[in-house]
């Protein structure tokens, strides 16, 4: 959420994550990357949410993964 408030989304955006029901419960998948086993989570469809949403919250993780990356590159040096 303070990822969410950081990119000053509108404030009916920040409403509609503070649902409970507009998250997805993450999964834990193992994928291969550069050749190692990673474990990441996966967004699972829930019927009763709009797919704008599923794609919104995909969104959202995946740049604040992004950050979360570049934070850590930044601090290491």
């Amino acid at each position: 959420m303070d990822y969410a408030k950081a990119q000053a989304l509108p404030d009916r955006v920040l409403t509609l994550l503070e649902e409970p029901e507009a998250h997805s419960d993450d999964e834990p998948v193992e994928i291969e990357r550069n050749g190692k086993p990673v474990i990441v989570y996966g967004i699972k469809h829930k019927e009763e949410r709009n797919p704008k949403v599923t794609s919104l919250n995909r969104m959202l993780d995946i740049g604040r993964a992004r950050h979360s990356a570049r934070t850590k590159k930044r601090n290491y040096k």
